[in-house]
């Protein structure tokens, strides 16, 4: 006799499906899984949910129950970190390929996706171009721990392992779609954490209300950072790694790509003024890798994720 009601917007539902049928690869191993979670920033509604074609067949979800590799998905924290420091955006770095640094007095060998090499590089066209040799240094000078604090203060939580060292800015740890996506809401919320809910009211049988879901907020960064920061992170969806956004979305977006070490895991995770979105695209473990999937060499963020996006 209960009557419960959720967060999830049957329109918005129905797009995020139709996108994953539409856009996903039609010839994919059995073992391609893909997440997708859209949440409203500011009041943590769920809006949207993928979490597999079919219950019947895999009872996990693949947008709250698995993980995978975040990859380049974690550039915005580092990016967070420096401007709380005060390193402009148009701060001059690095972006040769290989680099070699320094991870507590060991040698740590960093390259940029298909070791390409970029020379003298502003912060802000680093981050269009996720260039590795420029956020590990990066996230060295901001200190690792301030990477992984900016993390959890987005929404990536305490029970994902982030450890603070120099590879954390390349995403070694593996959260769910939808802690991230509660993260990049964080963003678009100019800086308000919101706990992304997904029940929002439950009536008993005689209509009364036994319960109500409520919007948990709370400010964790300033205004002005998040401005830098989607200003960066809008370069992606014009010029960068997600240009496909850009030039099929007729609204503000902004966005980051992410692509494990070996193509283990493609990610999307962008945000509009009203809604903010991640999608994941991953395999049973990090060992098997995206490559070859859907006729591509390699999947990246920037490819199918993208597009459902």
């Amino acid at each position: 006799g209960l009557v419960v009601k959720t967060t999830i917007e049957q329109q918005a539902q129905q797009a995020a499906v139709d996108a994953v049928n539409k856009q996903a690869p039609t010839k994919a191993p059995d073992n391609l899984h893909i997440g997708l979670v859209s949440i409203r920033p500011g009041t943590g509604e769920i809006v949207a949910m993928y979490g597999g074609k079919d219950y019947l067949a895999r009872q996990l979800n693949d947008a709250t129950q698995s993980i995978a590799q975040a990859g380049s998905t974690f550039k915005p924290f580092a990016l967070i970190a420096a401007l709380e420091q005060g390193i402009p955006l148009t701060s001059m770095w690095n972006g040769d390929s290989p680099q070699t640094f320094d991870d507590a007095g060991k040698p740590y060998p960093v390259a940029n996706y298909g070791l390409e090499g970029w020379g003298q590089i502003s912060l802000i066209s680093a981050t269009a171009h996720s260039v590795n040799t420029v956020f590990v240094p990066l996230g060295i000078k901001v200190g690792p721990d301030n990477v992984v604090d900016a993390a959890r203060r987005a929404g990536i939580p305490e029970s994902i392992a982030m450890m603070p060292t120099p590879s954390v800015v390349l995403g070694v740890a593996s959260p769910h779609v939808l802690d991230v996506a509660t993260a990049y809401a964080t963003f678009a919320a100019n800086g308000i954490y919101a706990k992304p809910y997904l029940i929002k009211q439950v009536l008993g049988s005689n209509k009364g209300v036994l319960y109500e879901g409520k919007v948990q907020t709370q400010e964790v960064f300033a205004a002005d950072v998040m401005a830098d920061l989607t200003y960066a992170l809008s370069r992606v969806t014009t010029s960068g790694t997600a240009a496909v956004v850009g030039s099929r979305v007729a609204r503000p977006t902004a966005g980051k790509t992410g692509t494990s070490n070996d193509n283990a895991s493609a990610w999307f995770n962008g945000y509009t003024p009203e809604v903010a979105a991640s999608v994941a695209f991953y395999r049973d473990d990090a060992t098997q890798s995206l490559n070859g999937i859907g006729g591509l060499n390699s999947v990246t963020g920037g490819s199918f994720p993208a597009r459902i996006w």
